[in-house]
């Protein structure tokens, strides 16, 4: 599978992700990192993956939080 594109909605979410190609049947650890600085209560985050796969090419995945 080839990852062509990943996008976050917030500067205040980045990733790093090893490689963009990942051969069939392996896989690959993805590391976000989420600065909560100026937040407070409930928030919701989402990275989206735009691949090349034929059945699903889009894939969102959302990210919550409590920030006390």
């Amino acid at each position: 599978m080839n990852i062509r594109k990943i996008v976050t909605n917030c500067d205040c979410l980045s990733f790093d992700i090893p490689t963009m190609d990942i051969p069939s049947g392996e896989k690959v650890d993805l590391v976000f990192t989420f600065d909560p600085k100026g937040r407070r209560g409930i928030d919701h985050k989402t990275i989206t993956f735009f691949s090349n796969d034929p059945l699903t090419p889009t894939k969102t995945v959302v990210i919550k939080s409590r920030i006390n």
